[in-house]
């Protein structure tokens, strides 16, 4: 490069002349080493890609380290940012489902060792929304008390065994913070385990207290005595969902306790789970606030101490569909199946939809549940002596009670309250009529007359659709068949003698109102006679 040029000067002399032809010269030099430069750059690029075709750098370039032969480096270059980000996505992935063993803490599961502190810290150590997992442990694994995180999903292999040796505790503990909702522990799952009481002391196997959208599955809880152990203990929640549980043996204590404290707590519902031999099987309570939406899908509840399932107040939207309610006889067990009896306050909602009730002295008690709805029900008392169904209660208001299958009780249903709807003495035939008090006597309608037409016991009623003054009520006087209907009026059809109709057409009995006689004609069937019985 030859710049900056020389300054020309005069422009007179021999000097200038000589430096102009210079400046020119060093210009068109410049000019010439910028076109190499250029072309050279050119050059470059046409031997990187020249048609589609490139140089053997530029060929290397598109091979990947794979091996893979890509048409330009850019396809190379995108293909492989899509695979690197794909894996680190997956990497991230499998990092989130790390398993945590409780056993890689120093958890022994010999029965004996207190695997307490080991597994308090696995799930310390793994964190919220990871994985925590007991191998089958060569006996048991021996706990007082561990708590859990949020979003923590605890498993174990089948039929691991849990000792609890809790004192004043429960065993599992999951609880949020001092706000609910806005504190809960969230997204939990609890599978496979089997809780047995080895501390008399233990108030129970889970604890759940501010909870929301939690998942126990397929967990067995045994053999607690205490009087005020409850297997579960469940309260401020919403979602609860337990799949194919068994709580049994809690002789002088609660199997499933729910309660509202803090706020409106919701959705506890039970799938195919058995509860039995407790002293209470499940109790519902709102002690602080509203309990709404309690659903029990099959499963049972079965021999319990004091009652299967006591219902208490600010409790709302209770359906129990499919499950079996058993063994509340009064003798060897308690005598109540189905507490709903209040000494204040109210249950509002509570479906009863193809349960089967056996051996129960009281089926239901109740005082203070509105809005109850029993349907396709079978009770069987199995002839216990002064057993009964249904009981209500003075406060007890708005049941529909259609049709059950009620046998073997002393009683059946000893009504109370107010505003119920019992159909249980009423029956439908297949053609519509109604039969009151599920007499032989039914209520017809049709048109035209019923008699030679329409078959009925006597005492029946029919009525007219089509009929007029005088022929719209009918009565079924005697036989069995399809006659003897005779009208029923209270006030006298009025005729006079030309007008009159047949005594045979009014039938037995019928009275009219002779004007020409100025008193009632009689029909005996055949004549038309006073009140005196003479013909007229």
């Amino acid at each position: 490069m030859r710049w900056p040029y020389g300054q020309i000067g005069a422009t007179t002399t021999r000097a200038f002349r000589n430096l102009l032809n210079k400046v020119i010269g060093d210009i068109g030099a410049d000019m010439q080493e910028h076109k190499d430069r250029a072309d050279n750059i050119q050059a470059q690029v046409d031997n990187l890609v020249a048609d589609g075709d490139s140089s053997p750098e530029a060929a290397q370039a598109r091979v990947g380290a794979d091996g893979t032969n890509y048409t330009t480096l850019k396809q190379r270059l995108d293909t492989e940012n899509q695979s690197v980000t794909a894996q680190l996505a997956e990497e991230t992935q499998k990092r989130e489902q790390i398993t945590y063993l409780v056993t890689d803490f120093g958890a022994v599961g010999d029965g004996v060792t207190d695997d307490t502190a080991a597994i308090q810290a696995c799930i310390n150590a793994a964190g919220m929304f990871k994985r925590i997992h007991f191998p089958k442990p060569a006996t048991a694994y021996k706990i007082t008390s561990v708590s859990f995180l949020t979003g923590q999903e605890i498993t174990c292999d089948p039929n691991t065994e849990i000792r609890d040796y809790a004192s004043n505790d429960y065993c599992f503990k999951f609880q949020g913070g001092s706000s609910f909702p806005d504190d809960a522990l969230k997204y939990l799952r609890i599978k496979g385990f089997k809780f047995v009481q080895y501390s008399l002391s233990s108030l129970g196997a889970l604890y759940l207290k501010n909870v929301y959208i939690t998942d126990i599955i397929q967990t067995k809880i045994l053999g607690y005595p205490n009087g005020e152990a409850r297997g579960i203990h469940i309260e401020d929640f919403f979602q609860v969902n337990l799949f194919t549980c068994h709580i049994n043996d809690i002789p002088n204590g609660t199997g499933i306790y729910a309660d509202s404290v803090q706020g409106n707590s919701g959705q506890l519902n039970l799938y195919n789970t058995l509860v039995g031999r407790c002293f209470t099987n499940i109790s519902l309570n709102g002690s602080g606030n509203l309990t709404d939406g309690i659903n029990i899908y099959g499963g049972g509840l079965q021999n319990s101490y004091g009652q299967a399932l006591k219902i208490k107040k600010n409790v709302n939207n209770v359906v129990l569909i499919g499950t079996h309610i058993e063994n509340n006889d009064g003798q060897a067990y308690g005598e109540t199946a189905v507490d709903m009896v209040l000494d204040s306050g109210v249950i509002e909602g509570v479906t009863f939809l193809n349960c089967f009730w056996y051996n129960n002295k009281y089926a239901i008690k109740s005082n203070g549940a509105k809005r109850v709805l029993m349907q396709g029900n079978q009770f069987n008392g199995n002839n216990i002596t002064g057993s009964i169904a249904i009981s209500q209660g003075v406060n007890d208001a708005g049941w529909m009670i259609p049709p059950q299958y009620i046998t073997g009780y002393t009683t059946n249903i000893l009504p109370n309250g107010q505003n119920h709807i019992n159909m249980m003495n009423i029956k439908i035939s297949s053609d519509g009529a109604i039969f009151p008090m599920r007499n032989a006597a039914g209520i017809y309608v049709g048109a035209g007359s019923p008699d030679g037409v329409v078959t009925a016991n006597p005492g029946s009623i029919y009525l007219r659709i089509d009929g007029s003054f005088g022929t719209i009520l009918y009565s079924k006087i005697s036989g069995t068949g399809n006659t003897g209907w005779r009208t029923i009026n209270q006030q006298l059809t009025v005729f006079n003698n030309s007008t009159r109709p047949s005594p045979s057409y009014v039938g037995v009995g019928g009275v009219i109102y002779n004007t020409d006689d100025n008193a009632p004609n009689f029909s005996d069937g055949t004549n038309w006679r006073d009140a005196m019985g003479n013909l007229t």
